[in-house]
């Protein structure tokens, strides 16, 4: 939950004004994780120092 001010609108356009909401840390459809705001999914770098040939998540260059 985050805390601060925020608008929500509804699909008319009206809007309501709160102090908290929801934000989604992680999001799994059949199994896989799909969105990973914090890396929870992850193990950590320093339990497993493979050498990786690119980043994740960034496409291969043309070389």
């Amino acid at each position: 939950i985050e805390k601060g001010n925020f608008g929500f609108v509804d699909s008319l356009g009206g809007k309501l004004e709160g102090h908290t909401k929801l934000v989604c840390q992680l999001t799994v459809r059949d199994g896989l994780v799909l969105w990973d705001l914090n890396g929870l999914a992850n193990e950590d770098w320093r339990k497993n120092r493979i050498v990786r040939p690119l980043w994740e998540g960034q496409p291969p260059t043309k070389k």
